[in-house]
């Protein structure tokens, strides 16, 4: 689970973290919201920076496919100790 400090954290000076929705082996996952705009979306972030080179495989794949059931990807940034991506969250998000 996350720690307090995670919850409301702002990410990349956009995404707040509102709460932790679910974790997998390598990451956890948070519904955000745009501090600027209000939108919702998911973030995924990783729990071992170990991890990265799958994330990395993970991002390239995810921003090759192209169809409506399928989450978009908004943003991923791989320079942090903790790398995020944010898909859209259109039917995801609460």
């Amino acid at each position: 689970m996350c720690t307090e400090a995670e919850v409301a954290q702002i990410i990349d000076d956009r995404w707040r973290i509102e709460r932790q929705i679910g974790e997998g082996g390598q990451a956890h996952t948070f519904p955000v919201a745009d501090v600027n705009t209000g939108a919702t979306a998911v973030l995924k972030r990783l729990k071992n920076p170990n991890r990265l080179p799958r994330f990395e495989q993970e991002v390239a794949a995810i921003t090759s496919l192209d169809n409506p059931h399928i989450l978009r990807l908004i943003a991923a940034n791989t320079t942090d100790a903790n790398p995020i991506s944010s898909p859209s969250s259109a039917s995801l998000a609460a």
